[in-house]
């Protein structure tokens, strides 16, 4: 008999280092908020689809969990849930987080029978059932809290078979069924108490054959099945008998193992069989089969291990798997939409290698898959492989088990392009292999052994393109080629002799993609037409690597590059690009196919994309989906004539139809998991917790101003690709938008105002359903007291009651000092006369110490002066030392240079010919060129560009010549010299070239370096020279700031950018030494104010002024000084031309800069001003315009 293929499940697996308690699972339930609960050997754990949180026995804790093995998990129609332990039984109080445990009494008959619960129920009436370990079946009172005992009777065959109860179900009519570890299973009429005991017999025909029953589950049709260790039994309700399904070696559809341990049936109604030891089984009731799932070593995606202890389906379909030893394993049945084929060691009827690179499938429907591992014959009905490989005793076997391409003529015959084995033809009745290869002295053979596409086009016309053979046409009846070449002195060749892919649109027109770009092929003229990436034109190519071509169903052509998805615009010959920043998941595109609703599916080097041209989006699938990896090969895709696509990669191939990946449809709750202070998770009802319960049975935080940095971790309860969730949340009465998280489910809050808040929270599956409803929390923040309203009161009412007391007292006050005056006048009037005399003898010693403080004061001018010109000889000493190392640096390069020119260069000019010795001096002079300064993002483009045009040229080591190019100065337009690129010695000429250039870029920074000493110098002359005499002379005032700039240049190179708006002035009349002091006072004060990092702007022109304090229509030159620094605060800006006033910290200034200057400015009978604001402060200096008579 012919088995149907077993369906394919990829397994994910959560173990201990995920964070699960144990890698024993013995229960699994998900409870109506939406959480997996998971019972292990070691503690109880909720689990989100992020993190486990783990719950345990704590001796010191008399809440915690009473024991750490979890045998069951239920919960009853009130939200309550209950856990089974091998210690008592426990309900969970979620609202403080702490458990209420249930154990047994000996010396108390209504207390639990036995501290091993092994089962919990509940009825149709809302009555808790509970099977234990050894003290029967105990039904709960949850009124009393007392457990009523039925307990097995030898004495009695109407009562419970055995004591050890260890599964719990009913039935349609409401009665119970208890499966025992050792009475077989029992019947239980609750209403009248009675037994019906069902045993194993070997003389019964439709017993059971043992009476250890491990596990009872009833379907959704009623269907009652029993686990044992001897099979699985299905209960006939019309017959009373027992149906028994075992394992059979010699029936591949039977069991994988007798020994039955956990049942479950899912959505769809299959039942879901857990073994010891055989596995997962999978029911098909109409073939009456089971599919066995086991633990592979060799393939990741297999089952944990092969003991299933617990089967459970959650809310978003997906199948969990608890297995005893390899942790919590997870199946989506969503994955399945994408079948996956692979190699597999294990079963002679799989791929034959993981590589896939080309499919065809032929007429018959039989699939043509070229892997690696050499051709593939593929049967999608029987789903079985035969293969083809290469072998060196048979010539006319495959040429090379590398295949790259399949394809097939309108004659049927297979043509197979293989990977250095060239072109092969292959006849499906002969079976027999003809090969096609290069010739090295044949010009009508293969172009290249390396062949990757193959096309047929309408006029029936062979097309086959090479990996670095450029495009060849194959004739049939002489069984000749004939290549097309790129060819770089011809524009109108193929632009690439890489081909990769080859297509003929509805117009019968040929278009080749190549590494080169995209080509149109005029088939009457031979001649081709280049499509190229360009990269100042964003309507060009968006990547010269073309990877595949498809015309879709309203004529527009899609081109699939290495650089992202392009679309061809024919009436203005431009693309339209798709990329990362659009939605695609990578902008590698192997394959392009259309499916029935006009939807393009792209395979790329991260995954699976489906395109919808019309609203332009991108859905996109990854390795979660149950995509064969994320890498997709070239050329590897096809679609059946059945709509069903094909996709291979480097992990096997994927085959699914379109209309069959649907949506998850499921809405996931919403909840939050964690909520922190300052980065730390918040213990609900310690002390000082502003959580008096649990967070996700919280509906207000109540938090002090101090309290103001807090986050919140949420979680949306869909378990399928949670790393897919996304969320968006907002925080009510601070910002009124939704914020867009992402994938990413926290989010932090600093420093909110006090007030009341109410944080909500959305999120959504893997597929973007979301739940719109979400979840949300008030948030109070409670002001200081010295904010409240209560404390504000007191203030006012404090406040009135000090002013009246304040105006009695001075009443009393006005009248004492009246009296104390009329006392007072006579007795002053008396010392008056006294002090007259003693003023006239201070008046003389004021008179000798304003003559003490003027001397002083002229010392202080002079000393900043000082400090002044030794800040400026430093800054000085430094320009002149930088062109000083610039010249030495220069001399030995030219040194160098010019001994590697001296000793190579004679005797390598002489091995040029006259021809080649024009170009060596044209490329020299070329050298000696002006070149334009070049970022180094500019500099590193041009590199690029001169390595694409030097591999155009067929140049070898491309990469370090185009270094030398671009260290010359040389950036574009070398085919010029392509002869003298092409000549053995190219390596040396290039050397000797560059010693010449080396020189004269030498030359040109001495005499850079030269020229900025002599400025220097001319700039200090300057500053030496001035007169400093009391005497006034005409001086030019831009110069004079120039000076100024020169001496600073130092300070100013360092991050400082000058900026000079000077109009046509003329030379006035002054003190020149004088104002070179105010400007170097106003320039340094500037460059101190932008630490070194800003704008100094410096502005002279004309003014005209008609003030109360000018002549009317007085022209004066105005001198404005900015700059960017931090600014004066308004009220100091009154203040700052005082004496001995500063704004600089202790020790860094005298207080006299600014004074100073003031007062030189009013020595030349003008004016200066300051306008401050943070950001820009200006220094206007209004000078006279005296000229000389």
């Amino acid at each position: 008999m012919t088995l149907p293929r077993r369906p394919p499940m990829p397994f994910e697996h959560l173990s201990i280092e995920h964070g699960l308690s144990q890698n024993t699972v013995l229960c699994i339930l998900q409870d109506r908020k939406g959480f997996l609960w998971i019972g292990t050997g070691e503690g109880l754990n909720r689990y989100d689809g992020y993190t486990f949180k783990v719950y345990k026995y704590d001796a010191r804790d008399s809440a915690s969990l009473s024991h750490n093995v979890i045998y069951s998990l239920f919960e009853d129609h009130l939200g309550n849930l209950w856990i089974g332990t091998g210690g008592g039984l426990n309900l969970f109080d979620r609202t403080f987080e702490r458990f209420i445990r249930y154990h047994n009494h000996p010396e108390d008959p209504t207390s639990l029978g036995h501290d091993v619960v092994r089962a919990i129920y509940e009825d149709h009436t809302g009555r808790l059932w509970i099977g234990t370990g050894g003290g029967g079946l105990n039904r709960f009172n949850r009124e009393t809290g007392q457990f009523l005992r039925y307990q097995a009777n030898p004495d009695n065959p109407q009562s419970l078979s055995h004591n050890i109860v260890s599964s719990i179900i009913e039935d349609d009519s409401g009665q119970l069924w208890i499966g025992t570890s050792g009475g077989g299973v029992n019947r239980f009429n609750t209403e009248t108490e009675q037994w019906i005991r069902y045993q194993a017999d070997p003389q019964a025909v439709g017993s059971l054959s043992h009476n250890v029953i491990t596990t009872i589950y009833k379907t959704r049709t009623g269907t009652l099945w029993f686990g044992a260790p001897t099979g699985l039994y299905r209960y006939d309700p019309t017959t009373a008998q027992f149906e028994h399904y075992q394992a059979n070696s010699d029936q591949p559809g039977s069991l994988s193992h007798n020994y039955i341990l956990s049942l479950a049936e899912d959505r769809t109604g299959t039942l879901w069989i857990g073994t010891y030891g055989g596995g997962l089984n999978r029911f098909d009731p109409e073939h009456r089969i089971f599919f066995h799932y086991r633990s592979n070593p060799d393939i990741p995606q297999s089952l944990s291990h092969n003991d299933i202890l617990a089967i459970y389906q959650d809310r978003s379909e997906v199948i969990w798997i608890g297995t005893g030893g390899g942790g919590l394993d997870k199946y989506d049945p969503g994955k399945t939409r994408f079948a996956h084929y692979q190699a597999d060691s294990q079963n002679p009827n799989s791929l034959s290698h993981n590589e896939v690179s080309a499919f065809y499938e032929d007429p018959s429907g039989i699939l043509w898959i070229g892997t690696s591992g050499g051709l593939n014959y593929f049967d999608p009905v029987s789903e079985t492989f035969e293969y083809y490989f290469h072998d060196p005793n048979d010539p006319e076997s495959l040429s090379s088990n590398r295949i790259l391409s399949v394809y097939a003529d309108h004659q049927g015959i297979l043509w197979l392009g293989t990977y250095d084995g060239g072109l092969n033809r292959f006849d499906p009745e002969t079976q027999r292999f003809q090969h096609y290869q290069s010739e090295a002295d044949n010009p009508e053979s293969l172009s290249d052994n390396s062949v990757w596409p193959i096309y047929e086009d309408r006029s029936g016309t062979l097309w086959i393109g090479t990996w670095g053979g450029g495009l060849n046409i194959f004739d049939r009846k002489t069984e000749t080629f004939t290549r097309y070449r790129h060819n770089p002195d011809n524009p109108q060749s193929l632009s690439h002799d890489r081909v990769t892919t080859i297509y003929e649109d509805h117009a019968n027109r040929l278009w080749i993609g190549t590494d080169g770009g995209l080509n149109l092929f005029d088939r009457k003229d031979g001649v081709f037409f280049h499509y190229q990436y360009r990269e100042d034109d964003l309507s060009s190519l968006s990547h010269n690597r073309v990877l595949c071509l498809h015309e879709d169903r309203t004529g527009v052509l899609w081109i699939g590059t290495a650089g992202g998805l392009n679309r061809f615009d024919r009436e203005t010959h431009t693309f339209h690009r798709y990329t990362e920043k659009d939605g695609l998941p990578n902008n590698t595109i192997a394959g392009i196919l259309e499916d029935g609703r006009g939807y393009l599916w792209l395979s790329t080097g991260k995954g699976l994309s489906r395109f919808h041209p019309r609203t332009e989006q991108f859905t996109n699938y990854t390795v979660r989906d149950g995509l064969q990896g994320y890498e997709f090969h070239t050329g590897a895709y096809w679609q059946g004539r059945d709509g069903r696509m094909f996709f291979g990669g480097v992990n096997g191939f994927n085959a699914f139809y379109p209309d069959h990946i649907t949506e998850n449809s499921h809405i996931p709750p919403l909840v939050l998991t964690d909520f922190r202070l300052l980065n730390a998770s918040v213990i609900p009802a310690r002390e000082g917790s502003p959580l008096r319960q649990s967070l996700i049975e919280t509906e207000e935080i109540i938090l002090s101003y101090k309290q103001n940095v807090f986050s919140f971790e949420f979680a949306a309860l869909d378990f399928r690709i949670p790393e897919k969730n996304q969320y968006i949340c907002k925080m009510e009465g601070f910002n009124e938008d939704w914020m867009e998280l992402g994938t990413k489910r926290f989010v932090t809050y600093t420093n909110l105002d006090p007030g009341r808040y109410v944080f909500r929270v959305k999120g959504s599956n893997n597929d973007g359903v979301w739940n719109e409803t979400g979840i949300s929390i008030r948030l109070m923040i409670i002001p200081p007291f010295w904010k409240t309203a209560w404390f504000k009161g007191i203030l006012m009412f404090g406040f009135i009651g000090m002013v009246y007391a304040l105006h009695v007292v001075r009443v009393r006050n006005i009248e004492r000092q009246r009296r104390r005056l009329l006392y007072q006048v006579k007795r002053r009037t008396q010392q008056l006369v006294a002090r007259n005399q003693q003023i006239t003898d201070q008046k003389h010693q004021l008179e000798d110490t304003l003559y003490t403080l003027q001397t002083t004061q002229q010392q202080l001018v002079e000393s900043e002066k000082m400090a002044a010109l030794g800040q400026l000889i430093a800054g000085i000493a430094h320009e002149i030392n930088t062109p000083l190392g610039t010249i030495r640096g220069s001399v030995e390069n030219m040194t160098t240079a010019l001994e590697t020119s001296l000793r190579r260069l004679p005797e390598l000019f002489q091995r040029l010919s006259p021809e080649l010795q024009e170009l060596f001096l044209a490329l020299v002079q070329r050298t000696r060129q002006e070149k334009k300064p070049l970022s180094t993002r500019e500099e590193r483009r041009c590199r690029k560009a001169l390595i694409d045009e030097l591999k155009a040229l067929d140049i070898h080591e491309a990469e370090e010549i185009a270094d030398t190019f671009v260290d010359m100065g040389i950036y574009d337009r070398i085919t010029p010299f392509l002869p003298l690129l092409q000549t053995p010695n190219l390596q040396k000429i290039l050397q000797a070239i560059y010693s010449l250039s080396v020189q004269h870029q030498s030359r040109d920074h001495i005499l850079t370096a030269i020229e900025r000493v002599s400025k220097i110098v001319f700039a200090l002359k300057s500053y030496a020279h001035y007169d400093i005499s009391e005497v006034m002379l005409e001086t030019d005032i831009i110069q004079s700031l120039e000076t100024v700039l020169t001496l600073y240049q130092n300070q100013l190179k360092q991050g400082i950018t000058v900026i000079r708006r000077y109009d046509n002035v003329p030379k006035i009349l002054c003190y020149p030494d004088d104002l070179i002091q105010v400007w170097m006072n106003l320039i340094f004060n500037a460059i101190q104010a932008m630490e070194q990092r800003g704008t100094l702007e410096i502005a002279v022109f004309k003014h005209l002024t008609s003030s109360e304090e000018d002549l009317p229509n007085e022209e004066k030159l105005v001198v404005q000084i900015s700059d960017s620094g931090c600014g004066i605060p308004e009220e100091l800006q009154e203040r700052i031309f005082e004496p001995f006033f500063t704004t600089k910290p202790a020790g860094e200034g005298s207080g006299l800069g600014l004074d100073i200057v003031r007062k030189i400015v009013t020595k030349h009978q003008g004016d200066i001003k300051v306008e401050s604001r943070p950001g820009r402060t200006t220094f206007s200096v209004f000078l006279p315009i005296l000229k000389a008579k």
